[in-house]
């Protein structure tokens, strides 16, 4: 979850599917020199029992490819059906289920989301739902009372709990009744808050009167027929990739107990599945997916930012919609050229933590250029 602002820095998510049409192919062995060069450049640095799942979406396929470290030596391994916390590629659908709800005429985007809370925000805070979904809100990224001193003083990130996992209801409503400050009231800014889009997904989740879990489940993963995602890592255990910290010795995966900040980062899934959803991107006939790649807010003149996506323009007419996400135990990296249908997904059990994280979104990005 914390990777996206890292990248950031460096660059100063019930109609038709269309990837149901499309062919796929197991491409382990069949994959051109320049990519195969590109991926073992960025991954030979990883620890071992790594693996990296990768989804090339071109010329009307997916085809994927998969490798794993062992022994110090990488290996070709057949991962596309198996499971990866994504991080904060999870803010993509939970923006998804936002535009789902206002095209379903239930909210406006610049509505107050205080009037689904029954008591007052501090100070009567005004905050929309936009800006929730745009990081504009000028809500921190970890509310004020949510202790995570011993998360990041710890020495042995293998041990380390998921931060925000008991930040529960009482939690959020002593925030929002007495602690809430906005940093900036009058400019709107972006400012990429973790707790903002955690308070998104449990706002639209009061809003239809279920858990995320069942939302997520029926409106997206349901619709887009992705059989295997999940927020409930019960149910992901028999093909759930362990993932690594950043000493190389297996790391916890990130539980969360209770819906508010689950928005943020709770999901998990494989590259087949992401790629069924990041094809049904290509279909110009879906609302709900096309308007979350609507701009709304001008980052720098490189980036903007939809509602979850961030598009990224190099000035070569190729508008790119990217996330990224990163956990104690895995790190990933989508990038999706819509007009051209064209796409990278990589997930991988690369501790967000692991000095040669960054590499995962670079592989992304220069695998999106040998594409182009």
């Amino acid at each position: 979850m914390y990777k996206t602002i890292i990248i950031l820095a460096i660059l100063s998510a019930m109609l038709p599917n269309p990837a149901s049409a499309q062919d796929v192919v197991n491409a382990l062995t069949d994959l051109q020199n320049d990519r195969v060069e590109i991926i073992y450049n960025h991954a030979k640095a990883v620890s071992n029992n790594t693996q990296i799942s990768i989804a090339f979406i071109e010329n009307g396929l997916t085809n994927y490819y998969g490798i794993i470290k062992e022994d110090e030596i990488l290996k070709s391994i057949e991962n596309k059906d198996k499971l990866f916390e994504i991080g904060s590629i999870t803010k993509v659908f939970t923006a998804t289920l936002l535009a789902n709800a206002v095209l379903d005429n239930k909210i406006g985007l610049e509505d107050d989301i205080s009037k689904f809370y029954d008591f007052p925000f501090r100070d009567s805070v005004r905050i929309d739902f936009l800006s929730l979904a745009n990081h504009t809100s000028a809500l921190e990224s970890i509310p004020s009372n949510l202790d995570i001193s011993d998360f990041l003083a710890s020495q042995t990130k293998a041990v380390q709990q998921n931060p925000y996992q008991t930040y529960g209801e009482k939690d959020l409503e002593a925030y929002l009744k007495n602690e809430i400050k906005l940093g900036y009231m009058h400019q709107k800014q972006y400012n990429y808050s973790n707790f903002g889009m955690g308070l998104l997904g449990y706002t639209l989740s009061l809003l239809s009167n279920s858990s995320y879990e069942r939302l997520i489940s029926n409106e997206i993963f349901e619709k887009y027929n992705m059989t295997n995602s999940h927020t409930n890592i019960d149910h992901a255990k028999t093909s759930l990739v362990k993932g690594i910290s950043e000493d190389g010795s297996f790391a916890n995966n990130w539980l969360w107990d209770s819906d508010v900040i689950i928005g943020a980062g709770g999901i998990l899934s494989t590259v087949t599945d992401l790629s069924k959803f990041a094809c049904a991107q290509f279909d110009f006939a879906n609302r709900e997916l096309a308007l979350t790649r609507i701009p709304t807010f001008t980052i720098n003149e490189k980036m903007k930012v939809g509602l979850g996506w961030h598009i990224i323009d190099n000035g070569d007419n190729r508008v790119l919609y990217w996330h990224n996400g990163g956990t104690g135990g895995y790190s990933s990296s989508m990038i999706l050229d819509v007009k051209e249908k064209k796409g990278i997904i990589i997930l991988s059990n690369v501790s967000v933590f692991h000095p040669e994280m960054n590499k995962i979104d670079s592989m992304c990005f220069q695998l999106m250029n040998a594409i182009k």
